[in-house]
C-alpha cells in the first residue's frame, strides 16, 4: 500500500505546532481505522515522549544533538492529506467525535475539529477528489482533510480547494490560519 505518516514541528508566531502528513489506505476501512488509531495514539503520547530528537549523541562528537537538549514537543498538531474516507464515516467520526442526531457533532477534547466545519461550512460541502476513470461507479467527493487541535480552530481564517490544480486525481486543499 502507498500508505504513510510523516511528523514535523514546525515554529509558529504563537510556538511551535506538530504537523502530520498522511496518506491513509485507500482500500480498506478496517486498516484506515488501525491507522488512525495509531496516529491519535501517537499525537496523545508526543507531549509526554517527545519528539524524534532524543536521548545522548553516541555517534560522534559532531552528531546534530550533541550537546542540546531536546526541545519540548507541542500540545497543538495539524493532522491533513488524503484520508480516503468520506465525512460521516467511522473514520471520520474517529478524527471529530460522534454525530449525536440531537446534539450534533460531539467534539472530544483529545481529539481533533475539521477545519471546514471551523470555516462555517458544512462537513459534505467540498469536493476534494474525481475518479480518472469514465464511466467509474462513484462519483466526485471529500476524501481530504485539515484536521486541527481545538484550540486551533478559532484560529482558522478560511479554507478552500484549488479545482483548477492538474497532477493528481485529488485536488490541493488550503486552510489558512491567523495567528
Amino acid at each position: 500500500m502507498d500508505s504513510g505518516a510523516l511528523e514535523g514541528v514546525i515554529a509558529t508566531s504563537i510556538g511551535a505546532l506538530r504537523i502530520y502528513s498522511l496518506h491513509l489506505s485507500y482500500i480498506s476501512r478496517r486498516e484506515r481505522i488501525r491507522q488512525l488509531e495509531t496516529v491519535l495514539d501517537i499525537h496523545r503520547r508526543a507531549t509526554s515522549e517527545g519528539g524524534a530528537w532524543v536521548g545522548p549523541a553516541t555517534i560522534r562528537a559532531e552528531d546534530w544533538s550533541a550537546g542540546d537538549d531536546p526541545p519540548p514537543m507541542p500540545e497543538d498538531a495539524v493532522v491533513m492529506g488524503d484520508f480516503n474516507c468520506r465525512p460521516a464515516s467511522p473514520e471520520y467520526d474517529l478524527m471529530v467525535g460522534p454525530q449525536d442526531e440531537y446534539a450534533g457533532r460531539v467534539h472530544h477534547v483529545d481529539a481533533f475539529v475539521d477545519a471546514w466545519a471551523a470555516a462555517g461550512y458544512s462537513e459534505d460541502e467540498w469536493t476534494t477528489w474525481t475518479p480518472t476513470s469514465e464511466g467509474s461507479p462513484i462519483g466526485p467527493r471529500r476524501l481530504d482533510y485539515c484536521f486541527l487541535s481545538p484550540r486551533l480552530a478559532r484560529s482558522v481564517v478560511r479554507c478552500w480547494v484549488d479545482h483548477s490544480a492538474a497532477g493528481s486525481d485529488h485536488y490541493p486543499c488550503w486552510t489558512e490560519l491567523s495567528f
